[in-house]
């Protein structure tokens, strides 16, 4: 017996600005297509099947004045509504709520805090009656670089992240 592995092939297209216009995903028998605003924002993305050239979603986002993301609407295939994000930021630019809806109902809710540096310390998890808590603790390399962050879910440690810096005088 053998095992065949086909390898994962993807053809992207970029315009002068050098935003993604297509991406053609053989092996899934997809293709994806960009729009963008004036300002460079993604503000389309549709998904069609290659072998029909049918819809299989579309995604639709929407920018603030200061280019923040502040809603996305997924599509079905049949053109409703699957889900809706509303996303909301603090005066420096930073994510604290995002609020995910389906069928116009609110599904869960996502906050998120931020120390000193705007490094993300906390996110908060709410769907129905379960809330789970995230957090995250940093050290830092005498540059004041974070070299590991730990992340904690409900109080406890359960991922550790990494970096190693190369200096150069």
């Amino acid at each position: 017996m053998y095992s065949v592995s086909i390898p994962k092939v993807e053809i992207a297209l970029h315009d002068e600005k050098g935003n993604k216009r297509k991406l053609n995903l053989p092996n899934k028998g997809i293709y994806c297509t960009y729009k963008y605003d004036e300002r460079g924002n993604l503000i389309e993305e549709r998904i069609t099947r290659a072998k029909d050239g049918s819809s299989a979603g579309y995604k639709i986002n929407s920018y603030d004045e200061s280019n923040n993301k502040i809603e996305e609407k997924k599509y079905s295939s049949a053109g409703v509504l699957d889900t809706r994000n509303i996303y909301k930021y603090n005066e420096k630019g930073e994510l604290i709520q995002q609020s995910i809806y389906t069928s116009d109902k609110l599904y869960s809710n996502i906050y998120y805090k931020y120390n000193n540096r705007g490094e993300r310390i906390e996110e908060k998890y709410e769907y129905s009656s379960i809330i789970i808590n995230s957090t995250y603790k940093y050290k830092y390399d005498e540059k004041g670089n974070w070299i590991n962050r730990i992340e904690f879910i409900d109080d406890k440690p359960k991922y550790i992240e990494e970096r190693k810096y190369e200096y150069y005088d």
